[in-house]
């Protein structure tokens, strides 16, 4: 669609081309996914192919073309019967307001003057090739009254794509009704899905619903929904699932259906796909992931870093010697995708958590969201389940209960059962004082059944509190540490020289633990670990 906001300021926007290229592709040739920096316009002259936007497919074919907008992936195929030559030009715009005009409204950062991406519906693909042949031929232009001309072709070239744009928009809303459509599929695209009820959902006849959806996409609406099906495959046969399995997960009620549409889509069968995207080149985009992966024997090639006040080489202190050759490409909570691409991973591994925002890596390769639960082992046998690993948890939960028995009994035999223990941690701009919920507390007021202090719930995840309230609570043993994101000391420093500080039960008996951030994360093998330390503190701090 067109951002009619923007449209009627046209006359304050300038626009930077690059040469226009014109260039003839051999049958069957491969182009490498890769990001453009900047817009494009791909003029398809002759031949046949297919052009993927954000791992969004295209056809494309003569007459057809494509907008593509800064920042997307792309990747290219040629048909290996017919040769394709494609004309592209490349630009930028800027405004232009003079100083006493506010900016136009929609032109900021977040807001294109091309709203749509993709195919563009033409009504006249001629006068569009004439444009582009008259701007390749002023390709070098150089003198001012040249260039000049060479912008007036390029607005003539935009009004002519902004008009057909206009056009097929005031036709009934068909782009909308098709994107629409396209929302839903991608939602439900494993349960069963008619032409008939998508063209209802929308108030068109199924046969003229058939022909606009393939307008708009290059493909049949049953040709768009078996891809997607696919792509969502992909991401579960690189994890080892059952073809079965995977088959009606993505909406196949028949296996053998299921495998012959993935061979004529991939171009492999699914189990030789399976057999050759396996864990070995498995990418994890939260680094918390990583203590899950090696409690299964699981290593990733390559992570984003742990961004923590407590990191050593941008790994998580705990796992940093299980991990040290294992590739950092970027931070978890500022990626580059450039940087992932180039990794070339076969697999991608994230979580729901906070901003990390796993559909900007689905053109990169499958993915999988791990949903990151209170239940640390349920979260574990998840992860355990798409490799085919659950005995293996199994086994490590078994362990890891051992351990709480032994440490139950150290502790007994320690005189601490009866002791108040309170974790104390510093944000950025507040105390918190955690239950036992999750993370530290879930070890010492659940595995190890020691009290918090009176006021703090074993079921509640942190309460913040104030200075004046740290008095109230007073416990016996106090656990001080701070947040991952927090790399000031200022609060902890006012605290320690506050009177509310010297005042506390545990100051004055020395039973005050300082402990780095990662003791209060919420894993398998840091919990282990973290169990162990605090279990060796408290019984050597016996009376």
């Amino acid at each position: 669609m067109i951002n009619h906001n923007l449209i009627a300021y046209m006359g304050q926007v300038s626009f930077t081309l690059q040469k226009v290229l014109v260039k003839r592709c051999s049958a069957a040739a491969h182009f490498k996914r890769r990001f453009i920096t900047s817009y494009h316009l791909v003029f398809i002259k002759e031949g046949e192919g297919t052009l993927s936007i954000n791992g969004k497919e295209y056809v494309a074919a003569p007459n057809a073309l494509f907008l593509l907008h800064p920042g997307s992936l792309i990747e290219a195929r040629v048909s290996e019967k017919h040769p394709v030559q494609i004309i592209v030009q490349a630009f930028h715009y800027r405004w232009n307001s003079p100083l006493q005009v506010a900016n136009p409204p929609g032109a900021d950062s977040e807001d294109l003057l091309f709203e749509q991406e993709g195919l563009i519906s033409l009504k006249d693909g001629a006068a569009v090739l004439r444009c582009l042949e008259q701007l390749h031929v002023r390709k070098d232009a150089d003198e001012p009254l040249a260039r000049w001309k060479q912008q007036l072709i390029f607005q003539e070239l935009l009004h002519t794509v902004l008009m057909d744009m206009q056009m097929a928009n005031e036709q009934g809303g068909t782009q909308l009704a098709v994107e629409k459509a396209i929302a839903y599929m991608e939602s439900y695209y494993m349960d069963e899905i008619s032409i008939r009820s998508l063209a209802q959902k929308q108030g068109i006849s199924p046969s003229n619903f058939a022909g606009i959806f393939k307008k708009q996409t290059g493909m049949r609406p049953v040709e768009y929904l078996a891809h997607l099906r696919i792509q969502h495959a992909k991401a579960s046969l690189a994890a080892r699932e059952g073809l079965k399995t995977v088959a009606t997960k993505v909406g196949f009620r028949d296996e053998l259906y299921f495998s012959r549409t993935f061979k004529k889509i991939v171009g492999v069968s699914p189990t030789l796909y399976s057999k050759n995207h396996s864990e070995d080149k498995l990418m994890t985009v939260f680094p918390q992931l990583n203590d899950y992966l090696l409690a299964l024997d699981l290593r990733p090639f390559a992570t984003l870093s742990y961004a923590g006040n407590d990191q050593i080489g941008g790994l998580l202190p705990h796992i940093a010697e299980d991990l040290k050759d294992v590739k950092i490409v970027g931070r978890w909570d500022r990626p580059d995708k450039e940087t992932v691409l180039r990794a070339d991973p076969e697999l991608i591994l994230g979580a729901n958590w906070h901003n990390l925002i796993m559909d900007s890596y689905r053109n990169v390769a499958p993915t999988i969201t791990v949903w990151m639960k209170d239940d640390w082992r349920s979260t574990l046998y998840d992860v355990a389940g798409l490799f085919g690993k659950k005995e293996q948890a199994a086994d490590w939960l078994r362990k890891y209960d051992r351990r709480v028995a032994e440490a139950r009994a150290r502790l007994r035999t320690a005189d601490q059962q009866g002791k108040t223990v309170m974790v104390l941690i510093a944000a950025s701009d507040e105390w918190r004082v955690y239950g036992g919920k999750r993370q530290l507390g879930d070890i010492l007021y659940r595995d190890l059944g020691l009290s918090p202090p009176l006021g703090i719930s074993s079921l509640s995840h942190y309460t913040v509190v104030s200075q004046k309230d740290l008095g109230r609570l007073n416990p016996d043993h106090l656990i001080l540490s701070t947040c991952n994101c927090n790399f000031s000391t200022q609060l902890t420093d006012e605290l320690k020289q506050s009177g509310t500080w010297s005042a506390l039960r545990a100051v004055q008996s020395n039973q005050v633990i300082e402990v780095p951030s990662w003791f209060n994360m919420h894993a398998p093998m840091q919990h282990l670990m973290s169990m162990d330390l605090m279990v060796n503190y408290l019984t050597s701090r016996s009376s």
